[in-house]
């Protein structure tokens, strides 16, 4: 996947990447914990939760021209999807 290239290639050069994905749930948030690791075990690794409603989620999505995956006419479809499989990451510990 190329977000992940891209997360080994930052790392690789010793910069600090953020992940800006949806990361839904435990097993998602865990390829990036992964990722982290195999730099070094004391990598520190912090997820950021922007809790925003359900309906602007919608309508920011139907805004946005040119993104990659999604068109305008699925967003209903695909952040009710999300919303629907998310599960928040613990407040406390690492998820990997």
């Amino acid at each position: 996947r190329e977000c992940e290239r891209l997360t080994r290639d930052a790392l690789s050069a010793g910069k600090c990447p953020v992940i800006d994905r949806c990361n839904f749930d435990k097993s998602q948030r865990q390829k990036f914990v992964s990722i982290a690791k195999e730099f070094s075990a004391d990598t520190l690794v912090y997820c950021i939760v922007l809790d925003v409603d359900r309906k602007e989620c919608i309508d920011r999505c139907r805004r946005r021209t040119g993104h990659p995956t999604i068109k305008p006419a699925e967003a209903t479809k695909i952040i009710s999807m999300v919303a629907s499989q998310y599960k928040p990451p613990k407040k406390a510990g690492v998820e990997g």
